[in-house]
């Protein structure tokens, strides 16, 4: 009897001990936390920088009006698609007809000043005219003077030389030459000589300066330009003019020279127009441009030459579009502006777009979760799974190990080699917080 209750006791005794070691267990899997685990990998670091742009032309065409007008009206925004003739501002029919009038009026005191000019222009021609023929006379006064001057001089010359001659021919046979006598016969034929000389070259001289007079006189009159620049003053008011009654006649519009969308405008209603131009368009033909902007921080990750996608607001997407240029955005340094060409007729002029540039780093050989580090920069570190003893026997507890990050995105992290072996398994998800010696156990699957 009293054996089969001591069984009974013992048996009693062993099934509250199971029952406490359940209820044991059961609170423990209830207060640890449930962690999932990935072993470090060989992997690439995919950095993807991504922003929004716009679709701009490569082709501009500006358009000018008139320089000085009153804008009335405008009749386009930016951004807007427009046709070949469309219009696209009106000027002030007002300030038009004033123009047109301040412009008749030039015309007409320029054409003034030309009849004046060509007036005189004619008395200088006649004037001309008169001081050649008077040149041509005095040259032909000169050549007759010098031949008769030169005449003359050559028969003195022979006058001299006979007298020598009739002297020896006076000389009897054996009579001595009276030496004094023909001395002075020489020099007088001598002295002729030079007196015809003098008269060769006063000859040349004079009909010389009286051909350069002739020359002279035939010279066209060097001529400042006036007259001919004020006719082409008149031309160019005339032409005016003439865009300017055309502009009257269409009410002061200005119209699109090609289809296109526009750029900018550069006047406002009320306000003068310039010189420059009042808008400009992108033409629809040509390739196209991306603009668009990102951080000065992803400026590491995004070069040069590197391809990007772009997808438009229509859903349309565009792949390897060529980065062309990067430049500080001048509104804001800490962004870049980035451009790409787009092909033709791909997407639309003006339309909003979505573009991705992605850069590929390593391979590197310890890659975690990003998910599985924890702390801040310089100071991270990740938990790995150990194993313990305790009364329970056996347990999973969360290990805290300092790491290194080379290299990181929104979903890996490369650590430093060394840092962790290929066979360890990290925490890279827990249902709650955990810390360095924290009990832990996996996820069912």
């Amino acid at each position: 009897m009293k054996r089969e209750k001591l069984l009974k006791w013992f048996a009693m005794f062993f099934a509250a001990m199971l029952l406490f070691t359940v209820l044991s267990r059961a609170a423990d899997s209830v207060n640890v936390a449930q962690v999932s685990t990935s072993t470090p990998q060989n992997r690439i670091i995919t950095h993807q920088v991504t922003g929004n742009g716009k679709i701009e032309g490569t082709r501009e065409r500006a358009v000018f009006a008139k320089a000085g007008q009153r804008v009335g009206q405008i009749l386009v925004r930016e951004g807007e698609s427009v046709e070949k003739g469309q219009a696209l501002l009106r000027l002030s029919t007002g300030t038009l007809k004033e123009t047109i009038a301040d412009k008749q009026a030039e015309i007409d005191e320029i054409s003034l000043k030309i009849s004046d000019l060509e007036s005189a222009s004619s008395v200088n021609g006649e004037k001309k005219s008169k001081e050649l023929a008077r040149a041509e006379e005095n040259y032909d006064i000169a050549v007759e003077n010098g031949r008769i001057n030169m005449a003359n001089a050559q028969m003195e010359v022979d006058v001299a030389r006979q007298k020598l001659q009739n002297y020896f021919d006076s000389l009897g046979f054996g009579s001595e030459a009276d030496t004094a006598t023909e001395q002075a016969l020489r020099d007088e034929i001598r002295s002729r000589e030079e007196e015809q000389n003098q008269v060769i070259m006063n000859r040349n001289q004079e009909v010389l300066e009286a051909q350069r007079a002739v020359e002279d006189a035939k010279m066209a009159e060097a001529s400042d330009g006036t007259l001919e620049n004020t006719r082409k003053e008149l031309e160019q008011a005339q032409e005016e003019l003439k865009t300017l009654k055309k502009l009257l006649k269409k009410k002061g519009a200005v119209s699109a020279p090609t289809d296109g969308v526009v750029k900018s405008i550069s006047v406002s209603t009320g306000g003068q127009t310039a010189e420059d131009a009042a808008i400009v368009l992108y033409e629809t033909t040509g390739e196209l441009r991306m603009t668009g902007t990102i951080s000065k921080e992803d400026l590491k990750y995004v070069s040069v030459g590197d391809k990007a996608s772009v997808k438009g607001s229509s859903g349309k997407e565009i792949e390897g579009a060529v980065i062309e240029t990067i430049t500080e955005d001048e509104a804001n340094p800490e962004l870049r502006t980035i451009s790409a060409m787009i092909p033709e007729d791909s997407l639309a002029i003006g339309e909003s777009v979505e573009f991705t540039v992605s850069r590929d780093e390593g391979p590197y050989g310890c890659c975690v979760p990003l998910s599985a580090v924890y702390g801040e920069t310089g100071k991270e570190y990740v938990y790995v799974l150990d194993t313990q003893n305790s009364v329970l026997g056996e347990v999973l507890i969360a290990r805290k190990v300092n790491i290194v990050i080379q290299d990181r995105n929104e979903s890996f992290a490369a650590l430093q080699n060394g840092s962790l072996s290929s066979g360890q398994k990290v925490v890279s998800d827990a249902d709650r917080m955990i810390e360095d010696g924290s009990r832990v156990r996996l996820q069912d699957s």
